[in-house]
């Protein structure tokens, strides 16, 4: 299976407006993020629209960086929103998370 390429298609204002999302999802849905290398789960706010924004985050994400996997993770009433990537886009997921 081929790698997909360590790259993002957005332009520099689009990254930066898609930057800020994701600081406002991480201030205002997340509760709390367990790193690994070569993934982070974020555990969301137990309200649907932290689950629902970080859905529709993770798969214009997924559009743009093709590198990146996300997936849902649910148990009981906790939600986690999991990031994967390969070992070269560590300092991406890094500063994605910061």
């Amino acid at each position: 299976m081929e790698q997909e390429p360590i790259a993002c298609s957005l332009g520099a204002a689009d990254a930066a407006e898609r930057g800020g999302e994701w600081r406002r999802l991480l201030a205002t849905a997340v509760e709390s993020i367990a790193r690994q290398p070569g993934s982070a789960r974020l555990l969301l706010r137990q309200d649907d629209s932290a689950l629902l924004t970080a859905v529709d985050l993770a798969e214009r994400e997924m559009q743009c960086c093709g590198f990146f996997s996300f997936s849902v993770a649910l148990a009981g009433s906790r939600r986690w929103l999991v990031v994967e990537c390969p070992e070269a886009a560590e300092p991406i997921l890094s500063a994605l998370l910061r």
